[in-house]
């Protein structure tokens, strides 16, 4: 979990997208050339400065958050979170997220996971720097504050720019980690507290695990003291089938993906993907829908629309798309700069789907021992 921070919220271009693109079409749909890269970029740094490079529970998580599973269970891995995120594409996010499935379901087809040990239960962990190596340990097994059905591991300050823990090492708060799974239920939350800020993360994981398939519904905040981004994630399938719906929001922003794929021999068969930005306080929404066949052509019926108004389309093959305006002719080098924005929006945002995905495997993994 060395990376918690980068595979949680990579640029969030999604929100960025939807900011642009609101703030430039106010009421009315306009074309996708009217967006305004430089004003949603600002507006980008602004969100992620506050609510994710001055997390100091992010931060923290950044670096002790490989600790976690060592402390727990040092003999039981169930999970390696395969991350394909440094290609920064969609293939790459979505083989990582089969891998990581695969690996889960191999794993279940031979065991059956218990809950954190009682043993445990309402323990905290504190680092110890003189440990070989050093790691988190149960210094005072009487220590009180953890909950009684979980664990509890002491947060430490860590330098944002350099990423190691501050020295001399500053306690700045705790996570919670409570696990009521009854396998194949999954029911697990974690709560990350800092002191004089509250509540900086949450995130609540339900559903089943089974030796065959699985459904997953994760559900999620991160804070700036103030206030909270909200994020949601159902996921479900097989080794053959994967479906999801992923769903981000800030203030009265929101963005929605829906994906539903057949997987054959470890390849993306047939699928369709259906991506929304809405601004709830009634500017309007972008839709982009893409479908395609397990021959790798795409339905001409593909394309974006702006409030319910047809910009363009998308037809031909997933190697050699054609995309057109709304009648017909091609887009002018603005609009595909436009569309360019569109689909690196949508690129981040797989990746932020990818992050929340396998993190939550990782949390399961923390009581799957």
């Amino acid at each position: 979990m060395r990376r918690l921070k980068a595979l949680w919220f990579t640029r969030l271009t999604v929100v960025a997208l939807a900011f642009s693109v609101f703030a430039a079409c106010g009421d009315d749909a306009g074309p996708p050339g009217d967006l305004d890269p430089t004003e949603a970029a600002a507006a980008l740094d602004a969100i992620v400065a506050e609510y994710f490079d001055q997390n100091d529970a992010l931060n923290s998580l950044g670096f002790f958050g490989d600790f976690l599973g060592v402390a727990i269970a040092p003999a039981v891995a169930p999970v390696n979170a395969v991350s394909a995120l440094d290609a920064g594409t969609v293939e790459a996010a979505r083989l990582g997220a089969m891998a990581s499935v695969n690996e889960w379901l191999t794993w279940r087809a031979s065991s059956t996971p218990e809950r954190i040990p009682v043993g445990l239960q309402g323990k905290t962990f504190r680092w110890n720097e003189q440990a070989t190596p050093p790691g988190y340990e149960i210094l005072d097994p009487d220590e009180p504050g953890a909950p009684a059905n979980g664990v509890r591991f002491i947060l430490y300050a860590v330098d944002p720019i350099l990423e190691q823990p501050i020295n001399p090492l500053t306690e700045i708060g705790y996570l919670d980690i409570i696990d009521t799974s009854s396998f194949p239920t999954i029911n697990i939350s974690m709560l990350a507290h800092v002191t004089g800020k509250g509540d900086l993360l949450g995130v609540d994981v339900s559903g089943t695990f089974g030796q065959t398939s699985f459904t997953l519904n994760t559900d999620g905040f991160v804070s700036n003291g103030q206030q909270q981004l909200r994020f949601g994630l159902n996921v479900g399938g097989t080794a053959q089938e994967v479906n999801f719906d992923f769903t981000f929001s800030f203030a009265t922003f929101s963005a929605k993906l829906e994906f539903d794929g057949l997987i054959v021999n470890d390849e993306l068969g047939s699928g369709s993907l259906v991506v929304t930005f809405t601004d709830t306080s009634n500017r309007g929404n972008v839709v982009f829908s893409l479908a395609v066949d397990n021959q790798g052509v795409i339905d001409p019926e593909s394309g974006v629309t702006m409030n319910g108004k047809r910009v363009a389309f998308i037809a031909g093959t997933v190697d050699d798309p054609v995309i057109t305006n709304a009648v017909g002719d091609p887009l002018t080098p603005a609009e595909l700069q436009a569309l360019g924005e569109l689909f690196h929006g949508i690129g981040d945002a797989f990746e932020l789907f990818m992050d929340i995905f396998i993190f939550s495997l990782v949390l399961i993994s923390l009581g799957a021992v």
